[in-house]
């Protein structure tokens, strides 16, 4: 007699991933248990499917629905972790969200939260929120959109020197010099009086004018510099720009800034139209562009044997760009330019974390399936760098 499908011998080496992921489900589940509780039970079965999907590749291709269902399983805790980190009061806490937006709320319950802020992203994220009045009138302000964060932290009046830190993917180009968060009327937008000509104006909401407007309710005048971190040189920059030392920042990491779903388009389109630019060889997610899916995920022959080949020269690319990171990190270190807090944004959604305002179809600039293997990567060197 033929044996089950389930324990046929292509299907059956899965079934202990399978397995800890439903023990995963029903511990998230258990309505006896607090939050802490259940994440001290799960933290090592979390760490057994990771070392499992690991050792088998990775495979983003034929695994691609156990990354995303461990990315949700990991979610799952992200505010009970980020609350113990409030709790403690660490001396550097360390914070976890989804999409960029939800990490502001944290951001404002910090005591003495840095002046400095190194905001690592393929995106500005400075747009401006319309309902600006409302938001500086709050303690901690509704930040709702994912292109806001930035823009809901200076608005805090807190934040003296903004750096937008880029990949090499992005167009704009490095530049320097001092501009102000204004609100006239009950417009919120950017001004530069009298500064260097920018040919990348990161929004709509730029204007460079000669003459200070009469009116404002609400002005905040910081620098602000754009520099691209994708060579040593650029971490250069950085210790240029920053002339007081030693000093702490905000080391505000968004994982897009390693890899990015987006388009290629051409610096002309880019500078008439903003778009979100794909990463350097990064391997097109849409279905029209890349190859066709077997019936069976597990052929690889054929049909997903190139896009497993794609991607892995794109998880390559990962690697190099995370050790860049970590060891322009280092360099800072040793100016004595320190964290004083962090947050690691996985800038996808959690779709079937347990939260339901997560189960979103949007604003997946990370691809999902990658996230658990660039925190495999990148949380340990943070760990190990700053004694977290």
């Amino acid at each position: 007699m033929d044996p089950p499908e389930h324990l046929d011998s292509d299907n059956i080496k899965f079934q202990p991933i399978i397995g800890n992921l439903l023990k995963l489900r029903k511990i998230e589940d258990d309505t006896k248990l607090l939050d802490i509780k259940k994440l001290k039970i799960a933290n090592p079965l979390l760490t057994k499917v990771l070392k499992a999907l690991i050792k088998m590749g990775p495979n983003f291709v034929q695994h691609r629905s156990l990354w995303n269902e461990l990315h949700d399983r990991m979610a799952f805790y992200y505010p009970t972790l980020n609350n113990i980190q409030l709790n403690k009061m660490t001396k550097t806490p360390i914070f976890f969200t989804l999409l960029h937006n939800d990490v502001v709320k944290y951001w404002y319950q910090v005591k003495n939260i840095p002046k400095i802020h190194l905001h690592f992203d393929t995106h500005d994220d400075m747009n401006t929120p319309d309902e600006a009045k409302k938001i500086l009138k709050q303690k901690i302000p509704t930040c709702n959109k994912i292109n806001y964060p930035v823009t809901c932290m200076l608005m805090s009046k807190k934040i003296e020197h903004l750096f937008w830190l880029m990949p090499e993917w992005v167009y704009d180009t490095d530049i320097h010099l001092k501009q102000s968060l204004h609100l006239s009327g009950n417009e919120l937008y950017y001004l530069r009086l009298n500064q260097p000509k920018d040919e990348f104006l990161f929004s709509d909401e730029v204007k460079n004018i000669k003459k200070e407007p009469k009116k404002s309710t609400f002005s905040h005048l910081f620098t602000f510099s754009r520099v691209h971190t994708n060579k040593p040189s650029g971490f250069t920059k950085i210790i240029k720009y920053i002339e007081k030392k030693p000093t702490k920042f905000i080391l505000d990491i968004d994982l897009d800034y390693f890899t990015t779903n987006g388009r290629q388009v051409s610096v002309s389109q880019y500078k008439k139209n903003f778009d979100d630019l794909e990463s350097t060889y990064r391997a097109s997610d849409t279905i029209s562009d890349e190859p066709k899916y077997p019936r069976n995920t597990l052929d690889t022959l054929d049909d997903t044997a190139p896009y497993h080949k794609m991607l892995r020269k794109e998880v390559d690319e990962i690697k190099k760009r995370i050790n860049i990171f970590v060891n322009g990190l280092k360099l800072l270190k040793k100016h004595k330019i320190t964290p004083g807090v962090i947050n690691i944004s996985d800038s996808t959604p959690g779709l079937l974390d347990g939260h339901l305002h997560d189960a979103i179809f949007s604003n997946f600039y990370t691809p999902k399936y990658f996230v658990p293997y660039i925190h495999h990567l990148l949380v340990p060197k943070l760990v190990k760098l700053y004694n977290l």
